[in-house]
């Protein structure tokens, strides 16, 4: 009785084994199928970011460069303001 449960026992453990062997294999052969595929894509991912990046940096400078017309209206603004103070004062 006590070796039919132990025999039982390891063909279980066997079984467990062989069938995680198994899928092991299963899993590594799918993912080998479609490795060209996953390196495309991955391709395509980084290429995609490339042009993103390029597209922040145009998008800074301009930024940058929109700032200074800004920074440059204020002042002429405030130039304005001040002389319309001094003809006020002066009437």
């Amino acid at each position: 009785m006590i070796s039919a449960l132990g025999g039982a026992f390891i063909t279980g453990l066997f079984g467990v084994w062989l069938q995680q062997l198994k899928n092991k294999n299963n899993s590594e052969g799918i993912y080998a199928d479609h490795i060209e595929e996953l390196f495309e894509r991955l391709d395509k991912t980084t290429e995609e970011r490339d042009g993103l990046k390029g597209q922040v940096s145009d998008l800074t400078f301009q930024l940058i460069e929109q700032k200074k017309v800004v920074d440059s209206l204020t002042r002429q603004m405030g130039d304005l303001k001040n002389k319309l103070n001094e003809i006020e004062v002066g009437k």
